[in-house]
């Protein structure tokens, strides 16, 4: 079997994170899966193995451009600074705000919290009750809202 380039394998890898992040943004982290992956990059999942072993692989090469994009017009100058600037971007900014939802198992895990955490200037116990408020914000409003959706399919069974 030939070998493939450096510069296709690149290409490759390119595509399976581009992928990645669509699958995360437009679907959520719940649909990330190899195969799904692999069917949106037009690769195989051996394909993806040579790249990534695992998911988290992925999810590692992804966090710094969800949190990137998500923090780009956050205000880190204090804890309420930070709620504010989060919360009017969940209320105005609905691409961002979809994103953040759908990729808050990134945003939101140890590693997502820490960045934040060394983020955001200010008393050390406030920064991280702001931290927690937000990802209990998301985690609860995603709850939230796939309960209102349940509701909703099930009254159109009734």
């Amino acid at each position: 079997m030939p070998k493939v380039s450096q510069a296709k394998a690149a290409i490759t890898r390119q595509n399976i994170i581009n992928a990645s992040l669509k699958i995360c943004y437009e679907e959520g982290v719940i649909n990330l899966t190899f195969s799904r992956i692999a069917q949106m990059a037009g690769t195989s999942r051996s394909g993806i193995n040579a790249h990534f072993k695992r998911k988290e692989d992925i999810i590692d090469e992804m966090r710094p451009i969800i949190m990137s994009y998500v923090y780009e017009h956050m205000d880190f100058s204090s804890p309420e600074h930070f709620v504010s600037s989060y919360l009017h971007m969940l209320e105005n900014d609905k691409k961002r705000a979809k994103i953040s939802k759908n990729c808050v198992e990134i945003i939101g895990g140890v590693i997502g919290i820490q960045e934040a955490v060394n983020k955001i200037k200010g008393d050390p116990s406030a920064v991280k009750h702001a931290v927690l408020y937000i990802v209990g914000y998301l985690m609860t409003n995603d709850l939230y809202d796939h309960a209102v959706s349940l509701m909703d399919e099930k009254k159109g069974e009734d």
